[in-house]
């Protein structure tokens, strides 16, 4: 039995130098041909790709949804929100999804191109822009995490290097300043055409401002931690002469009306099918923080942004609106309609309701988002003029001997008045007119002190990000405003934090696959992966 063993082993390894010898006089590639599959990538199918997951990736934005909302208190009560943003709850298989996503798709999408692109004279604009976009997935993660692979990162297929540094955040900031600034300048209208861009149309006058206004976004960062820095890159980005976002140049994407949860579907608005939820019955309902401040100052966004369904239709979007209904019948008329507070569920502090002859009305009392904002074909919204406005409201009222001509008030008419007109994108039923845009101002006018004035121009970008809680979160932290007080002050039971978290912490499998630089970057932190730990621009 030994000895038959042995020439089994022997045969097969004979079989196997002699297919060594045969294989070398094969060329494979042409012996296994396939005449209809590319050998090659167009990049511009890539960016393509990229900017749809840009809004597409529902895995990746699953925390955004989860946490963030609930954390700067826009959203509250569905169990997603509330259990995770207002208990405040670790969850790893929440932590791990950005990173995954950004990492093995995104990122890996945008290395490829930058390798096959960086040589090449003919495809400069291609390269540019996958700059820039790199710029822009790396911002969301290091603004999520802190320190993380930056400067190594996506290395593996091309160098091999599977276990990057964890890089520090200010370093990563100071590149990305660099990399944008070198990107905007490499756009050549005479070089390559972008063919696959679904953002602009291959328009590069405004993908320089769209680099520019990334750039402006990451220098308003550090105002607590480098507010010389701060205005050193917007002093410079000022100065570039195309310029910022204007009217007309939203970075956004109109998405296809899909309801579908395959993980390679990028096709339809991720956030919106979160809100829409898995079971198809949205219970997406508005916080008090966030809907008392739009009542109290009598913002005409109110009852676009917020309305109140029947649940009298498994589709929702057949549900009956009844909004009006409640305001004319409930005694207390706007006041029957009661948010949620945060750390709460839509089932906790049940509303007082009203009777409709033998019909009581109270969960349908609770404001949720507009069914607009849950369709598939809604659109994502990465920067818009209304940032660009509100930011240089701070900007100009920070730093008066900046390159602009308008006045901290012009600034901030302006950024409120285009943030409620980006509402237009979006199936909500009804529009803010002009005359509401200004009887609004009127009735709230910029206060006159400087703490007052920063305080109006970011609750202004808290309630702007409504649609993009990524940023709410980061603003939020950067600039303290609106005030948000943690669940726990409105008597809510709490799980892993006493405090509104300031990060998420790594995922769990760094430790594993990547012990060297996760152990460094914690070891940073003091030595724990700490939620409440602040992240370099965070400055207390």
């Amino acid at each position: 039995m030994k000895r038959i063993l042995n020439i089994k082993w022997m045969h097969s390894l004979l079989l196997s130098v002699l297919l060594m010898g045969f294989s070398s006089c094969i060329d494979y590639e042409d012996f296994n041909k396939n005449p209809v599959v590319a050998t090659t990538i167009d990049p511009n199918s890539q960016l393509s790709y990229i900017q749809l997951c840009m809004g597409g990736d529902w895995l990746m934005e699953q925390p955004f949804a989860y946490y963030y909302s609930g954390f700067v208190q826009q959203l509250q009560g569905d169990w997603s929100a509330t259990h995770f943003g207002g208990e405040y709850l670790i969850d790893d298989a929440q932590f791990q999804q950005p990173w995954e996503r950004i990492y093995t798709c995104h990122l890996k999408n945008l290395a490829d191109i930058l390798w096959r692109t960086e040589a090449d004279v003919e495809q400069k604009n291609i390269n540019a822009v996958a700059r820039i976009l790199k710029c822009y997935f790396f911002l969301i993660l290091t603004d999520m995490y802190g320190d993380i692979p930056y400067f190594e990162a996506e290395q593996g297929y091309i160098t091999g290097n599977v276990t990057p540094k964890f890089d520090e955040q200010e370093l990563i900031y100071k590149d990305m300043h660099k990399e944008l600034l070198e990107a905007e300048e490499q756009l050549d209208e005479k070089a390559d055409k972008l063919t696959g861009d679904i953002i602009y149309s291959g328009d590069l006058k405004k993908w320089r401002k769209f680099a520019n206004t990334l750039n402006f976004r990451i220098a308003m960062r550090l105002v607590k931690v480098a507010p010389e820095l701060a205005e050193e890159w917007v002093t410079a980005i000022c100065n570039i002469e195309s310029g910022l976002l204007g009217v007309g140049d939203d970075a956004l994407i109109h998405y296809m009306d899909l309801l579908d949860w395959d993980e390679t579907e990028f096709r339809r608005n991720g956030l919106a099918q979160l809100w829409r939820s898995r079971e198809n019955a949205p219970m997406c309902y508005f916080c008090t923080t966030m809907w008392d401040k739009l009542k109290t100052t009598n913002d005409p966004r109110l009852l676009i942004l917020g309305r109140c369904y029947a649940e009298d239709s498994t589709d929702p979007f057949l549900r009956t609106d009844l909004t009006d209904f409640i305001i004319e019948k409930a005694p207390k008329q706007l006041e029957s309609i009661e948010a949620i507070k945060p750390g709460f569920y839509w089932w906790d502090n049940w509303p007082a309701g009203f009777m409709d002859g033998d019909t009581y009305y109270g969960k349908e009392c609770r404001p949720q988002l507009n069914k607009g904002f849950i369709k598939g074909d809604s659109p994502a919204i990465f920067m818009s003029y209304a940032e660009t406005e509100l930011l240089l409201a701070e900007a100009k009222l920070r730093w008066p001997a900046i390159n602009d001509s308008k006045t901290v008030e012009t600034h901030y008419s302006n950024g409120v008045k285009a943030a409620m007109g980006l509402l237009k994108n979006f199936d909500l039923g009804e529009e803010v007119s002009n005359t509401e845009m200004a009887s609004y101002l009127s009735r709230n006018p910029l206060p006159s002190d400087k703490d007052g004035q920063l305080q109006f121009i970011n609750e202004q970008l808290w309630i702007l990000h409504l649609i993009n809680p990524s940023e709410a979160y980061s603003n939020w932290r950067r600039s303290g405003y609106p005030v948000l007080k943690p669940s726990t002050e409105y008597g809510a039971a709490v799980k892993d934090s006493r405090t509104i978290p300031r990060r998420l912490k790594y995922p769990l499998f760094e430790q594993t696959y990547n012990p060297t630089g996760y152990y460094e970057a914690v070891g940073r932190m003091g030595g724990e992966d700490n939620w409440n730990c602040r992240i370099w621009w965070d400055k207390e």
